[in-house]
């Protein structure tokens, strides 16, 4: 275990380029113990956490709104909703990691 936290450290650090860290969150089981400490982690870095809750097509739509509230409320992020199945969040997601990562729309890079 030491062994793969030295490895993510040593590319969260020293990878050039690299402007954001995605923390996937399986929305029914909530935000864990090792996304937190991943979460603390990455806040120390030059990296933006983007944290995404999937499976919401596993939810029924009236849950959904309370177990994406339950993960914010533990954040200083957002919570971008997304559905692989459905499609669900796909756009706004790919919006949230361009800006992140200052990338334009026409594909070129603006400041950080």
């Amino acid at each position: 275990r030491q062994h793969w936290a030295q490895l993510i450290e040593a590319f969260l650090t020293t990878r050039a380029g690299l402007r954001a860290v995605v923390v996937i969150i399986d929305i029914r089981r909530g935000l864990g113990e090792a996304d937190q400490q991943l979460l603390d982690y990455v806040q120390h870095t030059p990296c933006k956490p983007v944290v995404v809750a999937t499976k919401l097509d596993k939810l029924p739509r009236s849950q959904r709104q309370r177990h994406v509230a339950q993960v914010q409320r533990n954040l200083d992020w957002p919570v971008h909703r997304f559905s692989a199945s459905t499609g669900e969040g796909r756009e706004a997601l790919w919006k949230a990691l361009l800006e992140v990562c200052a990338i334009r729309p026409d594909g070129t890079t603006g400041e950080r």
